[in-house]
Formats: C-alpha cells, sequence, structure tokens
C-alpha cells in the first residue's frame, strides 16, 4: 500500500509539474495519448498545453473527466469505474479546439488481465461488424437505454409477403424517377403498392405491419387515405404493450435481419429525441451529406471519433446555404464503407406517400420539379389520429415533434436494445 500511495504521489507530481511547451495559434498538446488503467476504480491525469479554448469529448460511460472544457493550460483528472466484465475495455477522448485536436486512447484492464495486450479483446473503431442486420455499435436512445440501427429502411414486397433490410443504407425506393432500388432489372415504385405488386415498397401507414389490430387497414400496402381505419382511428395507440404486435419489427421476421420475429422494433419520439438532442455530445453526431447520390443524415455512435482521414463536416461547421448542407459532406460508395466501418447509421431521404398514391419529397437533387427532398421516419408513439415521426429537412435539418396522418406511407427505421 505504501508502494502505491507513493507511486501515485510521483505520479501526481509529474503530471502537474510538466513543462509547457510553446503551442500558439490554436494549436494544442496533451503530455499523454495512451492512458492504462487496472480494473479496479482509478485515476489518472493527463497536461493540457494550449493558447486556446478547449473541450473534451468523453463517450465510455464508465470513463468521466475533471472538466470537459477550458482554456489554456490545465490538468484533466481521468476517472475510471470498476471493470467488472470478464474483459478489458478500451475507449478513445477527443481533445480539441477550434483547429486541432488530440485523441487520446484509454485502456482498462479486466479483472484477471494481468497479460492483457491493449485492444486484443475489444472491436476498435474501424472495425464494427455487422450481424443478422445490426449495426454492431453503439446508441443511447434514453439513460442507460442503447441500441444497435439496423443495416437499412425496412422493405417489403407484396406478392411473396418478404420482408427485408435495404441491401445499402441509402437505398430508397422512391417513385418512377428517383430511387435507386430494382427488381429483376425493372425500377421499384412506391406508387406501384398493391396486394400483389412484386417489386419492393420502403414507404408505410401507421402500424401496418400485416397483424390484425382490429383496424380496417393494417396491411403493408395499405392506402385508404382515411385516417379512422388505421389502428382504431382517433385512439392515441402507440405500437407498444397490447398492439406491439402493430410495429413491423415486433411481429414480422426480416429476411436478412435475423428471421425471428420479436428482434427489432420502431424507436419512440422519445428516443428519437435522445438521439438527436440529449446523449452527450449530441451536437457533434451527426450532419447532412450525401452519400451514392442519395440525400440523407449521418448518425455517428456513441463513442465515435473519427480519424482525420475521414472528412466530415458538423452541421454547425457548413456555410449557411441550402446546397452547401448536402455538398460538403459527399461520398461515394468506398468512402462510406469507411464511415460503416465506423459504425455510422445513413438515414436516407426518401420522402412520403399521401393521397392517391402520389409520392412527394424524393430526389435526387436539391430541387426538381417543386419537389424539395425530406425524410419522413415513424416513431412508434400516437397522437389522436396522428403519429409522431422524425423528418429530416433542407434547412432546419431534424424534427423530432412533428406529426404525420396515420394513412402517410412513411420510412421505417428499425432498432435492437442492447441488453
Amino acid at each position: 500500500m505504501k508502494k502505491l500511495v507513493f507511486c501515485l504521489a510521483v505520479l501526481l507530481y509529474v503530471a502537474c509539474n510538466i513543462e509547457p511547451s510553446g503551442v500558439g495559434n490554436g494549436d494544442i498538446e496533451v503530455s499523454n495519448t495512451d492512458l492504462l488503467f487496472p480494473a479496479k476504480a482509478y485515476y489518472d491525469e493527463i497536461s493540457i498545453t494550449t493558447d486556446a479554448s478547449w473541450k473534451i469529448a468523453v463517450a465510455a460511460n464508465w470513463l468521466s473527466v475533471s472538466q470537459k472544457q477550458g482554456k489554456g493550460n490545465e490538468t484533466v483528472t481521468f476517472v475510471t469505474e470498476k471493470n467488472t466484465g470478464e474483459y478489458a475495455r478500451s475507449t478513445q477522448v477527443k481533445v480539441y479546439t477550434k483547429t486541432a485536436s488530440q485523441t487520446i486512447t484509454v485502456t482498462q484492464f479486466s479483472p484477471s488481465g494481468d497479460d492483457y495486450v491493449p485492444n486484443d479483446q475489444t472491436i476498435e473503431h474501424g472495425d464494427v461488424t455487422i450481424e443478422n442486420g445490426a449495426i454492431k455499435a453503439a446508441f443511447s436512445i434514453g439513460e442507460n437505454k442503447k441500441a444497435y440501427f439496423s443495416h437499412g429502411n425496412l422493405q417489403y414486397q407484396a406478392s411473396t409477403g418478404i420482408w427485408r433490410f435495404a441491401e445499402n443504407q441509402w437505398n430508397i425506393v422512391g417513385d418512377e424517377q428517383f430511387g435507386n432500388v430494382y427488381e429483376n432489372g425493372v425500377k421499384c415504385n412506391n406508387a406501384l403498392i398493391s396486394p400483389t405488386y412484386s417489386g419492393w415498397i420502403d414507404l408505410f401507414g401507421y402500424g401496418t405491419s400485416g397483424w390484425n389490430s382490429g383496424a380496417n387497414e393494417y396491411q403493408p400496402y395499405s392506402t385508404n387515405d382515411n385516417p379512422d381505419d388505421y389502428l382504431l382511428g382517433y385512439d392515441a395507440l402507440n405500437l407498444t404493450g397490447e398492439y406491439a404486435k402493430a410495429d413491423w419489427g415486433v411481429y414480422n421476421k426480416i429476411s436478412n435481419g435475423g428471421n425471428k420475429e420479436n428482434l427489432w422494433r420502431t424507436p419512440t419520439l422519445e428516443e428519437w429525441d435522445y438521439l438527436f438532442f440529449k446523449r452527450e455530445n449530441a451536437e457533434n453526431l451527426y450532419s447532412r451529406a450525401t452519400v451514392a447520390g442519395t440525400k440523407g443524415l449521418i448518425v455517428l455512435p456513441d463513442d465515435c471519433i473519427l480519424p482525420e482521414s475521414i472528412l466530415f463536416f458538423l452541421e454547425n461547421q457548413k456555410p449557411p446555404s441550402y446546397d452547401a448542407a448536402w455538398i460538403a459532406n459527399t461520398y461515394n460508395k468506398t468512402e462510406w464503407e469507411a464511415f460503416e466501418s465506423y459504425g455510422a447509421v445513413f438515414l436516407p431521404l426518401g420522402g412520403r406517400r399521401v393521397y392517391n398514391k402520389t409520392i412527394e419529397n424524393v430526389d435526387s437533387k436539391w430541387y426538381v420539379d417543386d419537389r424539395a427532398p425530406f425524410g419522413y421516419y415513424w416513431s412508434s408513439t400516437a397522437s389522436d389520429h396522428d403519429a409522431h415521426i422524425l423528418v429530416i429537412t433542407t434547412c432546419t435539418c431534424v424534427y423530432t415533434s412533428i406529426y404525420s396522418i396515420r394513412f402517410e406511407g412513411n420510412s421505417v427505421r428499425l432498432i435492437q436494445d442492447i441488453k
């Protein structure tokens, strides 16, 4: 014990007496970029050297810091909780100014990890796997609640009754003009929705999983434009509890998503809201982009710190114009694969289906035929004869408190709870 106290004292003295180097013009340096911790609760310090204001981005819930922002030279304490798991764990912390950044790798041993080699037992950024349709990267959707996202929007083929996730995250069915999903060489079209359509559709009315909820309209190909016919009319029935099977992911087997019932579900309004506005560092974890010619929203997992080799502009870093919101982050298929290797989710703008099977607000350009691109994603939360949706727009970016009439066809992106 005396030896440990002495070592700690030496560490503290050294950390507090590091001579600052001449760092100016917003540059930043840290005294250590590779911190190792024992399995028990512990702490260590690093010195920050800069002439600018700085912030620290921490994503792991087992690691905390004494302060997340400051100005000029500071000493910051890193504190780990006890690791009770079977394996060692590792995360990356970003320390940054407006013009420069440093990345600190923090590794904590497992309880039996005396011979642990850093990073050999953990999934590193850049090596995220996809298993049964799930992107194995954690996204916080509430206090102590995390989930995996599906690898693509939900699609349905009426002629076979098959459900699947889109082959690529940027795939949208669209209409006769816009979209990038084909079946047997023929372009699919949401406007051709019917009980026998052999193409794929990806815009669905509220609660149309195929489960007979007692509503007049519950099939995925339902298009009746009377909202009272969907999930018992004006009753505000969520896709949960007694009516959970009205949720597409609860009731159906997703062919490339594990092929079992009860593996997936639709996010609630509160969960969409938490993801974009309440999780730690939320404002630095999403931005609009164009991927493989499709506009949409890139959303990064909780603990994601992209390498400098991947250029990614956040919403508040882009010039204030509509075009810039999509052009600044433009990636081809190969470039997008790099994002996916870090667990990124892409929510494409697939428009919506309205009266008379009309598809609106979907295109691959900024403004064509008076149709601006929008994305509309169902939540599982109802409101009178409407239901809440996530809306991705060309200007304000993200809304989570918008309603959609239940007969309107919107995109569905499913999640899987991490237990």
